[in-house]
């Protein structure tokens, strides 16, 4: 598949898998948009945005703390944002997982518990997915952007 390393997960193929990373970025401020989760498996796009699928923990405001939002899209559709309502200071290790069932529903946690506010979202049977990280930097500059660990699995 273009864009992906490695044979991508298939909804509807795929017994239930996941994907958990544990993320310390020092100055959280630096990055207006900061995505980890599952995206299609596609050429890679300079642009969140422009993605055929995806379901996301996502940063996407320049401030500390930073709003944690689930970010959304499917089949090409706007780009859905929700406010969990929790937040990511700088210098803070935070585990994210985004976990998807074998007919594509997705579900998250922060830090071992689900989002203080979550939504709803499935991917399409057939979508072949794969894990990714992406950041882009702001004027300010993150500094280092640590990836603690890094586990992708079937649940």
């Amino acid at each position: 598949t273009v864009g992906a390393s490695g044979r991508p997960f298939v909804i509807g193929t795929d017994a239930a898998f996941k994907f958990c990373a544990t993320v310390k970025i020092v100055d959280v401020s630096g990055t207006d948009d900061f995505q980890i989760g599952f995206r299609r498996a596609e050429t890679v796009n300079s642009a969140f945005d422009d993605y055929l699928d995806a379901a996301t923990f996502s940063v996407n405001t320049s401030a500390n703390p930073a709003a944690v939002k689930l970010e959304t899209i499917l089949n090409n559709a706007a780009t859905t944002s929700t406010d969990t309502t929790d937040t990511l200071a700088d210098a803070t290790s935070k585990k994210f997982c985004i976990l998807v069932s074998a007919g594509g529903v997705v579900t998250y946690t922060n830090a071992g518990a689900a989002p203080t506010t979550t939504a709803a979202f499935t991917f399409d049977d057939g979508d072949p997915v794969v894990p990714f990280i992406r950041v882009l930097q702001h004027a300010d500059v993150t500094g280092e952007l640590n990836i603690e660990e890094w586990e992708v699995a079937y649940q």
